[in-house]
């Protein structure tokens, strides 16, 4: 998408694109209120969004500006449940090969612990006649028919049975470090209430 005129993009974007705003930028185009959206700068900075974005993702608004793909506290996997690193979205594939690039599904954590199920649009901007993109917006909604959450690797009921009553202390953890399960003696020795077998 070319930007109209040769006007160089603004230095200060409101976080919150307004509704009326994408009316005037589109005026033909039905944009539907469940579309999330989000524009980010070439450095990938996200410098604002609509109304719908910080709802679906749970986020203020005001948390998204300045943050990055890459530099996000927020957790994103592929389908397959394995991570989705932040220089593989599509924002960012956008901005590196200046090529659009459509229906990506991700699945996207929110700071509640929910996992939502996205499909995502990025489209580069560009300036007058140049070849690399000045920024891209990524358009994105829920999947209205959620993925399964990702497998996880609890033991299976069998397996689980054995290991809740041997007296030693069993734990697995996933590549971030993170309790997957605790028996109940591994709960007891690391003093935790919760006795989680996810």
């Amino acid at each position: 998408m070319k930007n109209p005129g040769n006007t160089e993009p603004q230095s200060q974007i409101d976080p919150s694109v307004s509704e009326d705003s994408n009316k005037e930028l589109y005026p033909n185009a039905p944009l539907p209120t469940e579309i999330g959206m989000v524009l980010q700068l070439a450095d990938g900075s996200i410098q604002g969004c609509n109304s719908h974005a910080p709802k679906l993702l749970g986020i203020a608004a005001e948390q998204m500006q300045g943050c990055s793909s890459i530099n996000t506290p927020w957790q994103t996997v592929r389908e397959d449940g394995s991570d989705f690193p932040g220089e593989m979205h599509p924002a960012m594939v956008a901005l590196q090969t200046g090529q659009p690039c459509s229906n990506v599904i991700m699945g996207f954590y929110q700071p509640n612990g929910e996992l939502i199920w996205l499909t995502l649009n990025s489209q580069p901007l560009f300036q007058g006649d140049r070849s690399t993109p000045y920024a891209v917006v990524t358009t994105f909604t829920e999947l209205a028919q959620q993925k399964p959450e990702p497998v996880t690797h609890a033991p299976a009921p069998q397996l689980s049975d054995t290991l809740e009553s041997i007296s030693d202390g069993f734990f697995a953890l996933d590549r971030d470090w993170r309790f997957t399960y605790l028996n109940l003696q591994a709960a007891r020795w690391l003093n935790r209430r919760e006795h989680p077998t996810f």
